[in-house]
């Protein structure tokens, strides 16, 4: 509301306003050189995958495979824009499609777009990326112990 009177000179003018976005709109991704290519965590049936490239775009896939009287798997990709800055991963997700197994018999749907914010530290010395899930977190804003048991894991390249 303050710089209204900018905006409208600078549209009049035939010049873009505010911060450039990405093709198709969306947000511009941005990934150092250092945490490119594909990093993954797999335990306990669940595998969860951050692909990022070095044009800023990328994905987090998270699936989970459980056995009940037949073999039972969910995979969702959120596919779009990566940007990484020193202390969080965001993932600007266009496309949401999951895809669901089960005894054989595969369901497909897809979600609105969405953001995931993730915190993370990278060791270089030994390639090593730790991974925060910041919508798990915060539903444990008092207890770091339950964060970390959670919401944490560690990727190895792959």
């Amino acid at each position: 509301a303050h710089c209204q009177a900018q905006v409208d000179g600078g549209l009049a003018q035939g010049r873009p306003v505010g911060t450039p976005r990405g093709a198709g709109g969306g947000t511009p991704g941005s990934v150092p050189a250092n945490l490119v290519g594909s990093w993954v965590h797999a335990a306990w049936g669940q595998t969860e995958r951050f692909k990022l490239a070095s044009d800023g775009t990328g994905y987090y896939q998270s699936g989970i495979t459980s056995q009940q009287a037949c073999a039972v798997t969910d995979q969702t990709f959120f596919d779009g824009t990566a940007v990484v800055d020193a202390t969080t991963i965001t993932i600007y997700a266009t496309t949401v499609p999951n895809t669901r197994n089960q005894c054989g018999q595969e369901t497909k749907t897809s979600d609105a777009p969405q953001t995931l914010k993730f915190s993370y530290t990278f060791d270089a010395s030994t390639d090593a990326l730790r991974v925060i899930d910041n919508t798990c977190a915060a539903k444990y804003p008092d207890s770091p112990s339950s964060q970390k048991l959670y919401c944490q894991n560690d990727y190895a390249r792959e």
